[in-house]
């Protein structure tokens, strides 16, 4: 992670996104213990069938 942090600012970019799963409790404990911060988070459900 700290590699593609590190080409995300040296491209110009100020903001590395990252995408996780709904209840991926590990992928966001991952993404915390690595000092990143929530900026927008999005809920949904699916469509009933």
């Amino acid at each position: 992670m700290a590699v593609g942090e590190r080409a995300t600012l040296a491209g110009g970019d100020s903001v590395l996104m990252f995408s996780v799963g709904g209840g991926n409790e590990v992928a966001v404990n991952l993404r915390t213990s690595a000092g990143c911060h929530v900026i927008e988070e999005v809920r949904s459900i699916g469509r009933p069938e």
